[in-house]
């Protein structure tokens, strides 16, 4: 997944709001972004499982690496303590 697919989700999600610049804030947020990321991954996770499952899946390819990588990235990243945890 890329920077580029990221904003993609958070330009349509503002765009499609009824409140758009209170989404802005939040999607855009570090947080908003972490969230768009992890749903952006559960969604291809999903299709890619349908596909095995149908029979119709290929081998991995190098984008299907990249998705486990930021997966473990974003489990390593979870694990850490963040500031309000030391307090």
């Amino acid at each position: 997944m890329d920077n580029d697919e990221l904003m993609r989700e958070a330009e349509h999600m503002t765009a499609t709001s009824q409140n758009p610049e209170q989404m802005a804030d939040v999607v855009y947020s570090e947080n908003g972004q972490r969230v768009i990321a992890n749903n952006l991954l559960t969604e291809k996770a999903l299709r890619r499982v349908l596909a095995i499952a149908k029979g119709e899946a290929d081998q991995p390819d190098a984008e299907e690496s990249a998705i486990e990588e930021t997966a473990a990235e974003d489990e390593a990243a979870a694990a850490e303590p963040t500031e309000s945890d030391a307090e």
